[in-house]
Order: C-alpha cells, then sequence, then structure tokens
C-alpha cells in the first residue's frame, strides 16, 4: 500500500519467526528480497499474488542417479559472498567492544577454510535509545543483537553457494522446491536437494 504509485501485488506470508525491517526509499523488489532473507521461507510468485512461505517442499520420492537417468551433470560455485571472519558493524558505528574495550570486535564461523575470508559487515539496528533506562542498557542491547545478527550471518556465508544443474529422465514430474535425491559416485555426490529451476521438454 505504500509503493508509488500503489502497487496492484498483495502478499501474505506463513512465517512465523520474529524480526523486524525498517523500509525506506527501497523499492518492491528491495522490499521483498530483504523479508525472505531476514526471515526464511520460500518467494512463490503466481501473477500479482506473491507468498512467501514456510515451505513449498514435496517429496515425490524422485531420484536421479549415475547410470540410471542421469544424463548430465555440471557443478558451479560462488565464492563471492564467502566470509568466514567479520568485524560487525551496527548502528551509530558500534562495535562488539562497545561495552566491553578488552572484547574481541571480531565474529569468526563454526566453519574455517585454509584460507580465511574477512571482510566488514554493516548491520541495520531498529533499536530505539529511548525503550531504555540508562545509555548502558541501551549498548548492551546494541551489542546482543549485534552479536547475533554477525554470528547468524557470519554461520550463513561461511560455505560457497553451490549449484547442480542436471541433465535427466524423470519418470515423475517435479515442481520447484520439490524435494530431490541426486546420486553421482564419479562426483561423491549423494544428496537431498531441492529444485530451483527446470525446464520440461
Amino acid at each position: 500500500n505504500s509503493t508509488t504509485p500503489q502497487s496492484e501485488f498483495t502478499v501474505s506470508s506463513d512465517v512465523t519467526s520474529i524480526n523486524s525491517f525498517r523500509c525506506v526509499r527501497k523499492s518492491l523488489y528491495e522490499a521483498i528480497m530483504t523479508v525472505v532473507e531476514r526471515w526464511g521461507g520460500h518467494l512463490v510468485r503466481d501473477g500479482f499474488d506473491i507468498k512467501i512461505k514456510e515451505d513449498i517442499s514435496h517429496d515425490n520420492g524422485v531420484v536421479v542417479q549415475y547410470r540410471k537417468n542421469l544424463k548430465e551433470i555440471t557443478r558451479t560455485e560462488n565464492w563471492d559472498n564467502v566470509v568466514t571472519k567479520i568485524l560487525p558493524v551496527g548502528k551509530d558505528g558500534t562495535l562488539l567492544n562497545a561495552i566491553n574495550p578488552s572484547a574481541s570486535i571480531f565474529i569468526s564461523s563454526t566453519y574455517q577454510w585454509d584460507v580465511p575470508f574477512c571482510k566488514t559487515v554493516s548491520f541495520s539496528q531498529d533499536i530505539d535509545k529511548d525503550d531504555f533506562p540508562t545509555e548502558y542498557d541501551y549498548k548492551v542491547a546494541l551489542v546482543n543483537d549485534l552479536t547475533a545478527q554477525a554470528t547468524e550471518y557470519v554461520n550463513k556465508y561461511c560455505y560457497p553457494q553451490i549449484n547442480y544443474t542436471l541433465k535427466a529422465n524423470l519418470d515423475r514430474i517435479t515442481d520447484i522446491g520439490d524435494i530431490i535425491e541426486v546420486k553421482d559416485e564419479r562426483l561423491g555426490v549423494d544428496l537431498m536437494t531441492t529444485v530451483l529451476s527446470f525446464e520440461y521438454d
């Protein structure tokens, strides 16, 4: 309702997790992508109806396997966003040592590669100073929130994004979000994954 001009899209969701997002001067697309990133879930688009659903997967028992129905498999890796150690910066330049000067200002991921991936990451914090009785309580809230956001971020992005593109003869048609099992002994692949896209011949 707040877009200019007012959008024809309707939005609904069954995601129950709690989060916050102060949306200012962003396109509708940017706003929706931020919501999906912060709350999780899957984006389902149908005409002018936009849904963010907790789960869209269906397991129809589809197995794609080498020497069975797998004709071709390629793997691509995207390391652009990989990070294993970050210096998180919060509201008004808040660092993790804001209440304890001897505290570390870095957050590291639970998984580490041979080569470290380090960067500074800024986080938005929807925390109002007027909601706290003292300056100290306000800083504690900022540091705790910054720690939580940074920990979640670094553990999410410590792995590269890996995508498999398959060509296979399937008996059962799958749809976006469906769960399939992929097996290829040559590549050491044996995993359950979800369909991101498909081309029906």
